[in-house]
Order: C-alpha cells, then structure tokens, then sequence
C-alpha cells in the first residue's frame, strides 16, 4: 500500500462560510502530504465552492452519495454525473444511509457500479450494530455487505472500504485498534476470495468510527489499516489537520 488515505466526512453539518473557512484553512495549511491522500466530503450543496478552494492544491473532494439511477424524475436527488464535474470519490452505504434511509445492499451494488461508469473512486461503507457483534454475526453481516456491494464486478481498481462499527459512529466510543484490525483483515481476506489475483492487498481498508488526533495512531499503526473515514474530528480544521500530521508519523 503506497499511500495512507484519510477521508473528512462532513456530513449534514456546516453552512457555506463554515464551508469556505475550513476549505481556506486546510488549502493553506503547511502539510507535507508525498505518503497520504487526503479526501473533502463537504455536504452536496457546497462541492463546488469547496471545488474552488481545494483545486490547486493536493487535496481531493468527494461527494457522500448517489442516487442509484444515472438521471430521470428523482427529486432532490443528485446523481453521479452531477458530482463528476467536482469530485473524484464518493462516499458509498454509509451506515447513516443504511439505518435511517433503509438503504439496501443492492441499492449500494449499483450506485457502486454506476460510480465505476463515471470513472469514481468508491468507499463502500460497512459495519455492524451492537446487537449483531454480541450475537457474534459480525463478520457474517459484513461479509454479506462486501459480496452484495462488489457483485457483477472484479474490477475493484477503484475500490475503498471504510469498516465503520455501527455503535461507534458518532458516539465516542471508537472500536479498540484490536477489533478494527482483526475486522479489516478479515475484509481484505473476504475480497482475496473473491478475486485471486493479489488485488486484496492493494484495496485501502479505512476505519471510521470517532476516529480522532488522539487515537489515530492506534488505528493506523495496524497492518490491515491504511487510514480513516473521519466525522465530527473534520468539522475543526486545527483537530483534523492535527489527526492528519500524526496519521504520517
């Protein structure tokens, strides 16, 4: 794996000035970025001002969804050749999308394959609840989600996965970097399954999950780990750009 990649998901936070000013911030901010890929997932209304800001520099910008169908009488939706004109990434089954929107596993399947279409890089999203990890089925749920979301596919030459525990999204309660491991090698040995062909090894395996400065070493110091999908940490621009300084190190 060449690069580390950390991802900022804003999610439904920020107005266009928060925007603008964590955009300036980060753009102007002296990194040294040659090992890591750095991401901007700021909410769809915002992609192109962000787009302004961040295009001359080495940061990239995604979007956080799709709509499964390439255009039509969808509204309020937002489709993939929209997001192409600004972004090269997008954020695929987060489980923000699962949970509240009742997303399914073939409704990711084909936002990811239409993503493919428009030349997009995916980070498809899985992880499972409380209740499943107790009942022991939670490498049972995400191999499920894997195979569903890659399935008429084996080109994943585009493909990120983000190991996202449910219970931990957003509650300060990060997986411990044991678990988070022993998830995204299992991930990695589940795609090995399905392609032979050593491409396993070069997919990023994200964590996310109340990733923050303070424990973003823990995660990426693990073999199968090669970086995060961050959420309320990216909304600071001193805190993220913090995470990211110690992600290098």
């Amino acid at each position: 794996m060449n690069k580390a990649q950390i991802v900022a998901n804003w999610k439904m936070n920020t107005t266009i000035s928060d925007s603008i000013n964590i955009s300036t911030k980060l753009s102007n901010a002296s990194l040294d970025i040659n090992n890591i890929d750095i991401t901007i997932c700021p909410p769809a209304l915002y992609l192109a001002q962000v787009h302004q800001i961040l295009k001359n520099s080495s940061l990239k910008i995604g979007a956080q969804n799709i709509h499964s169908e390439e255009e039509g009488a969808y509204t309020g939706e937002i489709s993939a050749k929209m997001i192409s004109d600004y972004c090269d990434t997008v954020i695929l089954g987060h489980s923000e999308r699962r949970q509240i929107f009742k997303e399914s596993n073939q409704d990711i399947n084909k936002k990811f394959l239409l993503a493919k279409k428009f030349n997009l890089n995916s980070i498809i999203c899985v992880g499972e609840t409380i209740q499943e990890r107790e009942s022991g089925k939670a490498k049972k749920i995400v191999s499920t989600q894997i195979l569903s979301a890659l399935k008429s596919t084996s080109d994943f030459n585009k493909l990120l996965i983000a190991y996202e525990p449910v219970w931990a999204i957003g509650t300060g309660k990060a997986a411990t970097a044991k678990d988070a491991q022993d998830m995204c090698s299992y991930i990695r040995n589940v795609i090995t399954e399905l392609n032979k062909n050593n491409v396993a090894e070069n997919i990023p395996i994200l964590y996310g999950g109340s990733v923050n400065s303070e424990n973003i070493e823990l995660f990426t110091q693990q073999k199968d780990i090669n970086g995060a999908l961050v959420g309320t940490a990216s909304l600071d621009p001193d805190e993220f750009i913090k995470l990211i300084k110690k992600t290098k190190q």
